[in-house]
């Protein structure tokens, strides 16, 4: 291969490097950002109150206006403190699990006063995540998905597991809608779940991410991500073959390990960084791939917080492919 092929070679390789990862970065803003007593890890939002799992209790805050969130209540009876990972709010019950003593199911039908409903149910190994759908309850503990039958909730009775993850002590967040459980296994990456018969769940897709999944969530056609050090985006409008639309890296650690939406509002916790509450105005179907460390540029959303919709992928290479090829040629005559 002549030097004059290499170069042209590389200039060919660089216009696609700018059209396609450079042009295409989501308008994700930050409302508001604030630390609690703790530290942050699982997150839930219902109505205008966000529930927070803070390592030590479950903090409750009025987000009735977001960027000034104030907190409003508190649930601090544990049997044991340090390791309150995650939360789900179903109706008005919160469900709650600590690393050591398990499940909570709380009393939130006045929110600043949570109380507990039930003593703790023990899991088994070390729960950090937790969702509910269709009367089951589904839990990370760490090294495997956990299934519980919810008709008697002050008894949950273990119904199955799933344990194919390829790296122990990575399943740390879960989300559970329909027939459906997306699985954030860290190092494992996104398992997505087939649970029409929750005593037997079926993998039927996975994908990676940049990051290490920590936290997961699901909502119309999109599927929401903690991933460790940013915040991501994916299209699940065909649910085994998601795409990322959006990405939101300004985290000063890599502790981004919860996340719950509500709208066009993302709510993220985010450990030593604290909470974050973004305005996420995904247009259905905006592609974009970011490089690691890469700040990429935003565009200009238009008026009522909606970002305008960008060629699809396979159209922006089609056009990366005809700009390259005419370059090439021009630089042969």
């Amino acid at each position: 291969m002549t030097i004059k092929k290499c170069i042209l070679g590389i200039i060919a390789m660089l216009v696609i490097v700018n059209i396609v990862f450079i042009g295409l970065a989501a308008p994700i803003e930050v409302i508001t950002k604030f630390n609690t007593p703790g530290k942050p890890v699982g997150i839930a939002v219902s109505g205008k109150y966000l529930y927070i799992a803070d390592s030590n209790n479950l903090l409750v805050y009025d987000i009735s206006n977001p960027s000034s969130p104030f907190q409003v209540g508190k649930f601090v009876d544990f049997s044991t403190r340090g390791n309150v990972a995650g939360v789900e709010v179903a109706g008005n019950k919160a469900y709650v699990v600590e690393g050591t003593s398990g499940l909570y199911i709380l009393n939130i039908t006045n929110p600043s006063t949570p109380s507990k409903l039930y003593p703790p149910t023990p899991i088994y190994g070390h729960p950090i995540g937790v969702s509910v759908s269709n009367n089951y309850l589904y839990v990370a503990n760490s090294n495997l998905l956990l299934i519980y039958d919810l008709a008697d909730p002050s008894s949950p009775r273990e119904v199955s597991r799933f344990e194919e993850f390829s790296f122990g002590g990575e399943v740390r967040g879960v989300y559970a809608t329909g027939n459906l459980v997306y699985v954030a296994a860290g190092a494992n990456g996104v398992y997505i779940l087939d649970v029409s018969n929750p005593s037997k769940p079926k993998q039927i897709g996975k994908f990676s991410t940049l990051g290490a999944p920590r936290g997961v969530m699901a909502a119309g056609n999109y599927l929401y991500i903690a991933d460790n050090n940013a915040f991501t985006v994916w299209d699940i409008t065909t649910p085994t073959i998601p795409r990322q639309v959006a990405i939101f890296d300004q985290f000063n650690a890599s502790e981004v390990s919860g996340v719950d939406v509500s709208g066009d509002r993302a709510f993220i916790a985010a450990g030593s960084n604290g909470v974050y509450i973004l305005r996420v105005p995904m247009p259905a179907g905006t592609p974009t791939i970011s490089i690691p460390g890469a700040t990429l540029p935003a565009q200009t959303p238009p008026e009522k917080g909606a970002a305008k919709p960008t060629p699809g992928f396979d159209g922006i290479l089609a056009l990366a492919g005809i700009g390259v090829i005419r370059f090439i040629f021009w630089l042969r005559r």
